[in-house]
Formats: structure tokens, sequence, C-alpha cells
């Protein structure tokens, strides 16, 4: 018997670990910790899609769209947490576009869990999934010319750099040429078969 895209979206993994974390999908109890970590205006302003200031109203909302979007198949989002403790530090998410079977990384940390390494590790478990899971054959990225940690998480999860696209900042209410990174799924299996 066949299987349908339907079994195919039930089948997929709603769960990632890596050595120290957890993504997860969200649960509607994730929206205050959510709202409290992206009203930082030095994380928001990274953002391209997310409004300043960031109220609980708005995580409820991203949390309902977040599952629609789960199970119309064109968005994948996971909420990222210690896995001792399971304190939530921060997002990580494909946006697919089954046409072209390519899609786009995005993500965000709160501030006091930059540095510690937890993007990269995130970022590879997505790119895992992104080609094992979602059978997709490429990934992108964009990041803000000057967010050098972006670029450092990126190139850590085996993205190149590829060109640049414009991207419109809801946060800065302005359109930025940012640099994108780009992952091909034989340059991922290649390194992984390494």
């Amino acid at each position: 018997m066949p299987i349908t895209a339907v079994d195919r979206v039930s089948a997929l993994r709603q769960r990632l670990e890596t050595g120290r974390l957890v993504l997860r999908r969200h649960v509607r109890t994730d929206a205050r910790p959510i709202a409290e970590l992206l009203n930082d205006w030095e994380v928001a302003r990274w953002l391209a899609q997310v409004p300043f200031p960031y109220t609980e109203r708005d995580a409820v909302e991203w949390i309902h769209q977040t599952g629609r979007d789960w199970r119309d198949r064109r968005d994948y989002q996971f909420v990222v947490t210690e896995r001792e403790g399971e304190r939530m530090v921060g997002h990580m998410g494909v946006r697919a576009d089954p046409r072209e079977a390519a899609g786009e990384i995005g993500y965000w940390f709160g501030r006091d869990h930059w540095g510690k390494g937890y993007g990269a590790e995130a970022a590879r478990a997505m790119v895992s999934f992104a080609f094992e899971d979602l059978g997709l054959d490429r990934l992108w990225a964009t990041y803000l010319p000057e967010n050098v940690r972006s670029l450092n998480v990126l190139s850590k999860a085996g993205l190149m750099p590829d060109g640049f696209r414009e991207t419109n900042f809801a946060a800065l209410n302005r359109t930025v040429r940012c640099p994108r990174m780009a992952l091909e799924r034989n340059d991922y299996l290649a390194a992984a078969a390494q």
C-alpha cells in the first residue's frame, strides 16, 4: 500500500535530540517563555519576521500558526530546550517549499544563551531533519551582514556562501541586502559519509 502525504507528515520526528538540547514541537504553555526571550531588542533586531515589542499574545498566535503550518506541510518549527531541566533557550525551524524541494532555516536564541554553541548544535539537527525527514534537496538561510554570530552558526552547520537576497526586517522597518548561505543535499550526504 502506498504511503500518503498525511502518513509522511504524521511519521515525521516531532522531537530531535542532540548532546545538550531537545528540539520539540510547540505547546500552549511555551507562549510565556517565548515572549520573555523575544521581547528583547538585542534578540528581535536580528530577526526578519518578528515584531517588537513582542507579547505573549504574539507568541500564542505564533504557536497556533505553527500547528497549522505543520499540518499543511510547509513549515516545521521547534522550541529548543536544554536537555537537563528542559529550560527553553530558543527556537529553530525550516520553512519548506515542496515545489522546489528546498527550505529556509530560521532560528533565534535568548540573549543569555548566546556564545554556548547551542545555535550550531541545533542547526546541525535541523539540517539533518530537513534532508533526512523532509527529503529536501536544498537548504538556505540569510542573515544581517553585521550578524557574525549567525554566519558562524550557519557555517558550523555546513552551509556555504550563496549570493545575496533582499529581506524585509519587520522590527527594523526596512529591507536589507543580506548574505545568503546554502547547502545542497549531495554535499550534506558527502560530508555525512566521511
